[in-house]
């Protein structure tokens, strides 16, 4: 991977630890790239130690990312990635988003093609019934 263009900045909330925009994660204490794990929607994630080291907290890498380099002026709640994969949490890969937004965003990109009724009979929503699902 071409390091050349990868930026590191220390995590707003968690100062021991160091973010890039390739979605790597290092400990600054150890000096160590910090492994991923996958989440079982697809997702990498890690465990974090909040900065008195009194508490694991279980962190997806894109939302790390976007705290660090994306600002959130908007105050929005979740965290997109532009492409179809969940895998690729670069900077240039992700933004900030709405419950709407986020959504939409899954329905463009396939995550979820239909609906089950009560009988599980399979239900494909139309555009305008996907625009307005909230």
């Amino acid at each position: 991977m071409d390091s050349i263009n990868e930026i590191w900045r220390t995590h707003p909330a968690f100062s021991k630890y160091q973010i890039s925009t390739f979605g790597k994660v290092r400990s600054i204490t150890y000096n160590k790239i910090m492994k991923q794990f996958d989440d079982k929607d697809g997702y990498k994630y890690i465990f974090l130690r909040n900065d008195e080291g009194t508490k694991t907290i279980r962190k997806q890498v894109h939302r790390l990312v976007a705290e660090t380099f994306i600002p959130n002026n908007s105050n929005f709640e979740f965290v997109c990635h532009k492409t179809k994969s969940k895998y690729s949490n670069k900077l240039k890969d992700i933004f900030w988003c709405n419950c709407k937004r986020k959504m939409s965003n899954a329905f463009e990109r396939g995550f979820f093609p239909s609906v089950r009724t009560k009988r599980k009979e399979r239900v494909t929503l139309t555009e305008l019934q996907k625009d307005n699902v909230l």
